[in-house]
């Protein structure tokens, strides 16, 4: 599989946790994408060199990590099942569940998930 990096174009290389994770033994016989000139990274599926979702440099690491946080108070609450929950965000986003998946969002998308969480989430 090849995985490239969405910021350079390069061929991203595949680690094991370790590299990016030396202080998290939990992480270590992890599988993980990542770009060393960018410094962007994914993690795999579990046992499979299977992406769990796009390349993400600091700043979009980041704001994924603000939309989990939002959003999984939502399914975690009990107020839904995880599945209706993603069903719900598709429905807020304007988009498939298929589609529906936090590590394939990019910052605009991120963003737009927020702020529909956000101004949504007291009408669960």
């Amino acid at each position: 599989m090849s995985v490239i990096c969405p910021y350079c174009d390069q061929k991203a290389e595949l680690v094991q946790g370790y590299v990016l994770y030396p202080h998290r033994q939990d992480l270590f016989d992890k599988k993980f994408y990542l770009c060393r000139k960018c410094e962007a990274y994914v993690g795999c599926h579990p046992d499979t060199q299977i992406p769990l979702g796009t390349l993400a440099n600091t700043e979009l690491r980041n704001i994924r990590s603000q939309v989990h946080k939002v959003f999984d108070s939502i399914w975690k609450s009990g107020k839904m099942k995880r599945r209706q929950a993603y069903q719900w965000l598709a429905d807020q986003l304007k988009i498939d569940i298929k589609d529906c998946h936090i590590a394939m969002f990019d910052i605009n998308m991120c963003e737009k998930a927020i702020e529909g969480i956000v101004e949504n989430e007291n009408n669960l």
